[in-house]
């Protein structure tokens, strides 16, 4: 498929880690991994010659053979291989390394040439000396943006180039009429870096603190403070010239000129101009000791009153004992030596005190030792009791049980008793009602012959009742 056998899906010759595409020629990798103002370090035999082979082969991290070769099935993004060839493994790696370092400001504005506009470039044809003094606080506004801009795409050495690449363009370039600062020029810069899904995500989500704050550990490692000092001596020429030399390049006393602190110890550096402020208020600036004399560096001073000073106030060792002499810290040891028949007298003293003390609490130690044994007599009891009470609980639900069984079972007999005296008042009532029916029909049927009898008689004394009638009628008589 190709002069080097490659299929049109095999990975480049050369890649680096944490990107997702490589480079067919080695040229081109160190071209693309170079940020601007760095250079690669040559690599030179005994003799001083350059050696044709700058890269040299570091397999730590990865498994791999004695010449640093690493097989796989295949390119695998996570470089994982074995350092053992088998026929099935049509692939292998070597991890190669070299190191870079930032050249200079000089070196940094020669790559910058190229982005420069007309106006800017006018900027940096004299002095670059600037005040340091703003340098660190811009150099790290412009680490954070760095960071925050490299969230938004893939994390690799190479694109950490693009984005200084991009960022010195901007620095070094025209920008628009409302960019007036380099805080908005930054702010623009990591807004370039966003898509618009970012920008709507941030809305609602908010900014990856936690993943920003991890981001800024990685991007610090890869921009040394020089580097970032020459970033911002760039950004103070562009946006606060009245903070840098308006000189020229010939010879000149230059109040910007950056100036080591003359104190022992301070490693800052600050421009001549600002000198005299700096060690006024540096804290390695010599003071003298009030007390003793000692010239002392100015932020020591504080320790040095406390713990070093040998006329600091001080008490004796035996002030816990009673002994309240006020001295000099380097007259203790006369006293201690002076007042030890005095210091002795104070811990016999102590040591009375402390014994009627501690007899004291050994009878309030026996007191509460008896209190104890009679509380835990108490427990005891109050536990006995419960088991008792517990007991006699139990014995009295099952008499209540058995109790209510009888009194079931006695009812439930009284109840068939009465149920069978019940049946038998009912057969008795029966029997007499029959008895009484019969008795009644006799009767009935008597009354009735009775009924027909005296009717009978009624029928024959009938004519005998018309005839006594007749006979017992008197007489009647007329009037006229």
């Amino acid at each position: 498929w190709s002069p080097e056998y490659l299929l049109p899906t095999d990975q480049h010759a050369f890649r680096a880690r944490g990107k997702k595409g490589g480079w067919p020629a080695l040229e081109a990798a160190e071209t693309a991994m170079l940020a601007p103002g760095w250079a690669w370090e040559e690599v030179r035999g005994s003799k001083g010659e350059l050696l044709e082979t700058q890269w040299e082969v570091e397999p730590a991290g990865q498994a791999a053979d004695a010449d640093g070769w690493s097989y796989g099935v295949n390119f695998n993004s996570s470089y994982e291989g074995s350092s053992k060839q088998s026929i099935q493994m049509f692939c292998r790696w070597q991890r190669r390394e070299r190191t870079q370092t930032f050249a200079s400001l000089e070196k940094l504005i020669e790559f910058a040439d190229r982005y420069m506009c007309a106006e800017v470039r006018t900027l940096f044809g004299g002095c670059l000396n600037c005040d340091m003094t703003f340098a660190e606080p811009m150099g790290r506004l412009m680490l954070e943006s760095l960071a925050s801009a490299s969230l938004y795409s893939e994390w690799s050495l190479a694109a950490l180039v693009k984005l200084k690449q991009k960022m010195l363009q901007m620095l070094v370039g025209k920008v628009g009429s409302k960019v007036d600062s380099i805080e908005k020029l930054l702010a623009e810069f990591v807004d370039s870096q966003k898509g618009v899904t970012k920008r709507f995500a941030e809305l609602f989500k908010g900014s990856p603190e936690d993943a920003l704050r991890d981001r800024m550990i990685e991007v610090e490692s890869h921009c040394p403070q020089l580097e970032r000092d020459a970033l911002a001596v760039i950004a103070l020429k562009r946006f606060r010239p009245g903070d840098c030399c308006q000189a020229g390049s010939g010879e000149h006393e230059c109040l910007f000129k950056p100036v080591k602190c003359p104190n022992r110890g301070c490693s800052k550096c600050v421009a001549a101009r600002s000198l005299d402020e700096h060690i006024q208020s540096c804290h390695y600036t010599p003071a003298i000791c009030e007390k003793c004399g000692e010239e002392i560096p100015r932020g020591e001073m504080k320790a040095h009153r406390a713990s070093a000073c040998p006329l600091r106030e001080s008490s004796c060792h035996f002030c816990a004992v009673g002994c309240s002499a006020e001295l000099a810290h380097r007259d203790l040891p006369k006293h201690l030596e002076d007042c030890t028949q005095a210091h002795v007298l104070l811990l016999l003293q102590t040591v009375l005190k402390q014994q009627e003390v501690m007899d004291s609490l050994s009878n309030r130690v026996n007191q509460l030792e008896k209190l104890k044994s009679d509380t835990e007599a108490v427990q005891r009891n109050q536990v006995e009791m419960a088991l008792k009470i517990s007991t006699l609980e139990k014995d009295l639900a099952a008499l209540d049980k058995r109790e209510a069984q009888d009194v079931a079972k006695a009812a439930e007999d009284a109840k068939k008793k009465a149920e069978a005296v019940k049946s038998e008042a009912n057969k008795s009532a029966e029997s007499g009602l029959s008895t009484l029916r019969t008795d009644l029909g006799k009767i009935s049927k008597d009354l009735g012959v009775l009924k027909a009898s005296a009717a009978e008689t009624d029928r024959k004394m009938g004519p005998l009742h018309d005839d006594f009638l007749k006979r017992t009628k008197p007489p009647t008589s007329s009037t006229k």
